[in-house]
This record gives C-alpha cells, sequence and structure tokens, in this order.
C-alpha cells in the first residue's frame, strides 16, 4: 500500500470533525442569505481586534447561516482596519490582532464566503494623503472627501488593495461602497482637455444654462463606468474568482444598460420606510439581468447619531418586498470600533435569516409580465441634480405612481428604455408613462408603435401628455395649464357625489379627433356644480389603446397618500386590461405575480403597519389581513393550490378559465403555488 494512501486512512481514524473538510463557499453572485457588518474604521482608532474572538464569530454563523458575510475592510474615510501593506494606503492606529485574519480563518471553517465593505470614490484619506488625486469642483477646488475617477487613485490605491486583499488574505470578494451616489462632474485638467478633445468645444461648461451640459454630464457617466470596468477587469485577471459590484451600479440610482462585467449588482434600501423602498429598489434590480440583492439596514435612524434597532417583524417585512421579486437579501449592523460584533443582534439576524430560508424557493424567479412602468434614463438623466443617485424631489413622483398602483393589486414591474427593446414590450398587457416632460422622439415613437399594434398606453400627467397629444386626440393648450387646488371623481364617471381634493398640476385639454372618449370630471371647489372639465381620455389607436390621465398625483401620492388617488389610477388601468391576479377583501397587500419552473408562483406582501410614518423609526406589530379572496387566470384547471412556505394545500373553484381561493390570514408573506 503506497504511504500517501496509508497516511489518509490513518488520519481519517481521527475524530469525524477532524476528518470532513471546509464546505466550499457559494461564490457571492451566488449567495440568498447574507450579513453585512461594518464601521468605517478611522485614523484615531486603537486596539483593534482586541474583543474579536474566533468563537464570536462562528457562533454567529452556526446561528444565522448565512451563505456570504459582508465586514468592515475601508469605509468612507479612507481608513483600513486591516494591516495593509500598500504603501498609499493608510489604517487604523493600533491593532491588538489582525482581524481579518480572524473573520477569514471563522468564515473558511463554515464555508462561508467573506466579502469586504470597501469604500470607493469617497475617501476622505486618500485626498488627504494625495490631494494630486482628488475631484475639482466646478470652480476648480479639490475636493476633501471625493477621489477623481480621472486619477492615479484607481492603480495606485484601489487596485493594489484589492489584489493584497485577494492574495494576501483570501477573501472572496468586495462590495465597493460610495460610488455611483457621491459622482459630481470633475473639472480636473485632464478631464477639461479629454472633454475639448472629444468634442471640439472650448471648454467645459460650469452651469446647467449652457446647452452643452447635458453632454458634459453624459462625458463623466460614461468615465465612471470605464473607471468600476478598469479595477474590475483588473482584479479579475488577479483572480478571476474574486467577485465585485459597485454599490448601487445599474440600479434606480444608475439606470442603464449593464456594460461592466461586475459579478452582481447590489445596494442598501432606505433605513426609513424601508418596505416601499425595498419594492422600488427591487423593481429596478431585477430586469437587468445579473444576480441581484438588497441589503437591509437593522436599524432605523435620522443619520445625526440616533439608531433605533429594527424588530424582526420589521425587517421581514423588507425582506418580502425583496425575496417575491426573486432577489437575495441581507442585513446590515454596525460592527464595533474594535471590529467584533454587536452579540445581541445575533438573535434578530438568526429569525430573519429562517424567515428568508423559508422561502429560498423564490430566488431567482421572474414576474411574469403584467404591469410595466417606464422608469425612463433619459428623463432622470436630465433631471437629476446628481449625475447619478436622483432624489426624491426628482423621482417622488414616479415612487409615489409606483406605490399608488401596488396599492391597486397590481403586480407591477420597472423598466427602462434599454429593456423595451426587441420585442419585449409585447410582452405587457399595458405599459405605463409616468409624469416625465422628457422623452427621446424615436422611444417615443416606440411606445406608439406598441399600442398600434394591440398593446395599451397609458399615459400620466401634464408632461407626458403634451409629449402624447396627437396620439390621445386631443388639443392642449399649454397657457391653460392650472397648478393649484381643485376637486375630481375618482370613480371616472362623473356621477358620483363624493369628490376628493388634491393640490398640483392639471392640463385641460380639447378633444381633436373621433373616437376619444372622455372620463370623470374635475371641479374648481367641492361644489360639484362648478365642473371644469374631463380627467382622462381613452382612444383605440391602431389594434390597441390609449389612454391619459391629464393631471399629475405622483408627488401627492408619494408624500399624501389617499385612496381616491390610489383609486382614480385604478378605475382608469382596469379600463385597459384585466390583471391576472385579482385580490378582495384588503388594500393592504401588494401582489407579485411570478414564474419558476414552470409554476406559476402568487405573492402576497403584507403592508399594513406603520412603516411609512415619517416619524416611526422601528415598530414590532403588523395586523395579520384575515380571509383574502385571490382570482387567478388559469387557462386550465390547476391540480392543486398550495400555500407557501406552510405547504398547506388549499380549497378552490374554478370556472371560465378563473381559479378562486381564500387565503385564510396573511401575517407577512405567504405565496400560492399553481401546479
Amino acid at each position: 500500500m503506497k504511504k500517501s494512501v496509508l497516511l489518509f486512512l490513518l488520519f481519517c481514524q481521527l475524530p469525524t470533525a477532524y476528518c470532513q473538510l471546509a464546505p466550499r463557499p457559494l461564490p457571492r453572485s451566488a449567495g440568498f442569505w447574507g450579513l453585512h457588518f461594518d464601521f468605517h474604521a478611522g485614523l484615531t482608532d486603537q486596539r483593534v481586534g482586541e474583543r474579536l474572538t474566533p468563537g464570536m464569530i462562528d457562533s454567529l454563523l452556526v446561528a444565522t447561516k448565512p451563505d456570504f458575510v459582508q465586514i468592515d475592510c475601508k469605509g468612507h474615510p479612507g481608513v483600513t482596519s486591516y494591516p495593509t501593506t500598500v504603501p498609499t494606503g493608510a489604517h487604523v492606529a493600533s491593532f491588538t490582532q489582525d482581524p481579518l485574519r480572524v473573520w477569514r480563518e471563522a468564515t473558511r471553517k463554515r464555508g462561508v464566503a467573506l466579502v469586504m465593505h470597501y469604500s470607493g470614490v469617497w475617501d476622505n484619506q486618500a485626498v488627504k494623503k494625495h490631494p494630486h488625486w482628488a475631484r475639482w469642483d466646478a470652480d476648480n477646488r479639490p475636493s476633501d472627501r471625493y477621489a477623481s475617477v480621472f486619477s492615479a487613485y484607481n492603480d495606485s490605491l484601489l487596485l493594489p488593495q484589492l489584489t493584497e486583499l485577494s492574495q494576501t488574505w483570501g477573501v472572496d470578494g468586495a462590495w465597493v461602497d460610495g460610488e455611483c451616489w457621491a459622482l459630481q462632474p470633475d473639472y480636473r485638467p485632464e478631464a477639461v482637455a479629454k472633454f475639448r478633445r472629444e468634442t471640439g468645444l472650448p471648454d467645459a461648461p460650469r452651469s446647467p444654462a449652457d446647452p452643452t451640459w447635458h453632454r458634459w454630464r453624459e462625458f463623466n457617466r460614461r468615465e465612471f463606468r470605464r473607471y468600476v470596468a478598469h479595477y474590475v477587469e483588473g482584479i479579475h485577471r488577479v483572480n478571476p474568482n474574486f467577485q465585485l459590484t459597485s454599490n448601487w451600479a445599474f440600479s434606480s440610482m444608475m439606470p442603464e444598460a449593464v456594460d461592466v462585467p461586475v459579478d452582481f449588482l447590489s445596494g442598501d434600501v432606505a433605513a426609513a420606510n424601508g418596505v416601499l423602498s425595498a419594492a422600488f429598489q427591487a423593481r429596478c434590480l431585477a430586469p437587468q439581468g445579473k444576480p441581484w440583492d438588497l441589503m437591509a439596514w437593522g436599524v432605523g435612524t435620522d443619520f445625526r447619531g440616533l439608531h433605533v434597532a429594527k424588530s424582526v417583524p420589521q425587517i421581514c417585512q423588507e425582506a418580502a418586498q425583496v425575496l417575491a421579486m426573486g432577489g437575495a437579501f441581507q442585513v446590515y449592523f454596525n460592527q464595533n470600533r474594535d471590529a467584533s460584533i454587536r452579540t445581541r443582534n445575533v438573535p434578530v439576524l438568526a429569525e430573519v435569516g429562517r424567515f428568508c430560508r423559508e422561502r429560498q424557493f423564490l430566488h431567482r424567479s421572474l414576474p411574469r409580465p403584467q404591469v410595466a412602468l417606464l422608469y425612463s434614463r433619459e428623463a432622470i438623466a436630465r433631471l437629476s441634480k446628481n449625475l447619478y443617485s436622483p432624489g426624491d424631489a426628482e423621482i417622488g413622483p414616479f415612487r409615489g405612481i409606483l406605490t399608488a398602483l401596488m396599492d391597486a393589486g397590481h403586480s407591477v414591474e420597472i423598466r427602462s428604455e434599454h429593456h423595451l427593446q426587441n420585442g419585449e414590450m409585447q410582452q405587457f398587457p399595458v405599459i405605463v408613462v409616468p409624469e416625465w416632460d422628457f422623452l427621446e422622439d424615436r422611444f417615443r415613437e416606440k411606445l406608439v408603435a406598441y399600442a398600434e399594434g394591440g398593446g395599451n398606453l397609458l399615459v400620466l400627467g401634464t408632461g407626458s401628455a403634451r409629449l402624447f397629444a396627437s396620439d390621445l386626440g386631443v388639443r392642449i393648450d399649454t397657457a391653460s395649464q392650472f397648478t393649484g387646488t381643485f376637486c375630481f371623481n375618482a370613480d371616472l364617471t362623473g356621477r358620483l357625489e363624493q369628490v376628493s381634493c388634491l393640490t398640483g398640476a392639471r392640463l385641460p385639454f380639447a378633444v381633436e379627433k373621433p373616437g376619444v372618449e372622455t372620463l370623470g370630471a374635475a371641479y374648481r371647489s367641492e361644489d360639484t356644480r362648478e365642473r371644469t372639465g374631463a380627467l382622462a381620455t381613452l382612444r383605440p389607436l391602431g389594434r390597441g389603446r390609449i389612454a391619459g390621465l391629464y393631471l399629475n398625483l405622483g408627488d401627492s401620492y408619494f408624500n399624501r397618500r389617499s385612496h381616491d388617488l390610489r383609486d382614480v389610477l385604478d378605475n382608469l388601468i382596469r379600463r385597459l386590461y384585466t390583471p391576472a391576479v385579482r385580490m378582495e377583501g384588503t388594500r393592504l397587500a401588494h401582489v407579485v405575480l411570478a414564474e419558476k419552473e414552470g409554476q406559476t408562483l402568487v405573492s402576497l406582501l403584507n403592508v399594513a403597519g406603520s412603516h411609512d410614518a415619517k416619524n416611526t423609526f422601528a415598530y414590532d406589530e403588523i395586523p395579520p389581513l384575515r380571509n383574502l379572496t385571490v382570482r387567478i387566470a388559469a387557462p386550465r384547471k390547476p391540480q392543486r393550490i398550495t400555500l407557501l412556505p406552510a405547504n398547506k394545500p388549499l380549497p378552490f373553484a374554478w370556472k371560465a378559465g378563473e381559479a378562486v381561493v381564500t387565503v385564510p390570514e396573511l401575517r407577512l408573506h405567504e405565496v400560492l403555488r399553481l401546479e
């Protein structure tokens, strides 16, 4: 017998724990459930690693069973919490032990991927230590926070440290933070010179009033993507298995086709009102064609020092919005200043992990097309004050319309221009164009062709109505737009005496073409004798239809929700199509219709509770919803309908292509599976 075989057999007489090899971690992109910790280390942090023990980490991993853990590495201050040897870098004042080695050994033992929280563009220390790396503003002043994507920062610090982390510490990847959402136009001489060479213009514009402003901003956006591609491709040459993302790249903040070889997409949803934030962000990431996840904050915060721990039900309510759309999920808590974890958070993470694992069958499911809501990249690129990361003032109205559609029980997907190409429009029964003031002519024509070919196009708001006036069959006098308070009938018949009032913009119109049906009524006041015109129109267009709503309701629903605003939108869209899933018995649940491996999956999401109350940071009670009737289009009678994750068969009726089932109780997130 060969000596090597004999030694192996003798070795395996030892206790089993010593014979078992550590399980191989999943690639970060394949992970479903994860944890995130950071503390944004600073130069004055001392004795880092002092209270961190292998047992502490092992207890965490055993209790929570994550696929990946992301930990502090280099936060926005630009200081590493591990002993970097890259000369251009900086680390904390002192170490008791190397915390990264402790984390690596513990996670390797349990087969958990270890990923770094690494701040990229936002790096205070880098630009302080190397001011020639800083971004310049329009007055040629260097930033004290942000590195330039045109500088040597990428090759002199970022890539060397990622390489060090991969080769010396053996970590599995990085979640690069502080990137697209920290970006602004860069007036460094080399940036301006490159812009001048490419465009032939004498200089880079310095204000939005300049007609070349959009061109300059697009140049900076392209250079950012080039910067990200440079470090992703660079580290992949060193280690093809090292997986990277740039936080919020190709998301709602950066709604563009993925043209950089990141391995996955990710972002951290808002700490406040995380339920609706997660619903919005998940719908932006889901169609991008990459593995994706979203992170919930484990605390509610005002970002002024007050942190309030969230409860298990609150975090699970946020998780449900992500899981229903087929995404992966992670939760964030701070590390202590010495890189140890706060063990009081472990029971919460364990419970949330169990909730997610019970619903892992939804991972990478795909929504079945119902309502497509246009999130126009081209409109946002011109509207946003930032290069990326539009604020509530710019996309709040869009989010209001999305929420109104979800509250009305519609299964909604978000699509940008690059998605609605090559026949994808035709998959959707209805496409909604919300309150955008700009669309490219060629894309607007494609939307009209979609309707003419048999689709249903819904145009909302004063700006979009102007863009489609001829197709809507109306004449609009721009000078007649009304902004202020007016009242309307939510049922769109104009017959009900009950009216609701709205402060916003309304666009009077006159019917100009035959076949236009007018709907609803607007009033000068709550006195219904003071009628000022119709609210909406519906017109056949080729083999399809186009409808218009000539008022702006998005901002009001985002900031001042009311059932009448929800209902006027619901009543109009239901004139265009019959949803494949209809829920009766509540308006406090969202619906996601999805498919996976040939099975129909209907997620029911309880959105009751105070998640959207601006003065609520944390809550622990979500009232259950009971006895909900769900009607599901089913051309053939299903063999069974099962309530998941309880795996409980439910009785149902089937008639004329529709299955009708009653869900006795919806606590947080239940799924109907049709087989």
